[in-house]
């Protein structure tokens, strides 16, 4: 599974997670307490099934998995205009200091001193590392068995989202366990977990789509629009926002 930073890859993690073990599955994650995504090159994985992730890019890695092995890939997209103001909060104000090593507080003192709109359109930091993580995507498309879900629809409608994350895992039709009802079961489980957060220090204040809209000028969002065109189009973020300009 590749989700960005700022996409709620931490959540999918947890997801991804329970997810495993409702299938008797082993997950491979980075998030572990004790990492173990790095072990995967020494298994043994043609007769077994397995998840991994979250992978904070787009990159179809790690790579030399051998061929008999069917590889399913979900990705969650998110609107980049808004991955860029969330970044800014942030790195810039949201996050404690507690672990910051020397060159982090160095960004975030760099971040504090510029403006939102200067910061997404930085070409040395923010805009140039947002165009790189996308470049995978934009070379190597999502193929016909990969499963493609976007980030607004799952803060606005979960039950939907999640029907689609699910299909990899191969839940049953019919049962306890069938994918109809284990949908029915997370969707009320997680009714409730993007409700918009309101205190100062919270990593969610703004969950709803299309805060760039909100936060950032209007000549800011052109421009935007201008450096990020091929994903925006492709990926369908570009319509809704010319409407909203014009």
């Amino acid at each position: 599974m590749h989700a960005l930073h700022k996409s709620a890859s931490m959540f999918l993690y947890e997801l991804m997670f329970r997810l495993s073990r409702e299938k008797g599955i082993r997950m491979f994650s980075a998030n572990h307490p004790e990492p173990d995504d790095h072990l995967l090159a020494g298994h043994d994985l043609s007769d077994q099934s397995f998840c991994l992730g979250p992978q904070r890019d787009f990159r179809r890695e790690p790579e030399g998995f051998p061929e008999s092995i069917e590889i399913r890939r979900i990705f969650q997209l998110r609107d980049p205009r808004d991955i860029l103001v969330s970044q800014y909060y942030s790195f810039g104000w949201s996050h404690t200091e507690n672990h910051f090593d020397e060159d982090a507080r160095e960004i975030r003192e760099q971040i504090q001193r510029m403006t939102i709109d200067e910061y997404v359109l930085d070409e040395s930091h923010a805009l140039r590392r947002m165009r790189n993580h996308l470049k995978p995507l934009l070379r190597v498309p999502p193929e016909e068995a990969d499963v493609v879900v976007h980030y607004e629809q799952m803060v606005t409608d979960f039950k939907g989202w999640l029907s689609r994350f699910i299909i990899p895992f191969r839940f049953k039709r019919f049962g306890v366990r069938s994918q109809r009802i284990i949908t029915a079961r997370y969707a009320f489980r997680y009714r409730n977990e993007f409700r918009p957060d309101t205190r100062p220090n919270s990593h969610k204040r703004s969950v709803l789509p299309g805060d760039h809209q909100r936060r950032l000028k209007p000549g800011t969002i052109i421009k935007l629009n201008e450096e990020l065109e091929e994903f925006l189009q492709r990926f369908g973020y570009l319509d809704s926002t010319r409407s909203r300009l014009a």
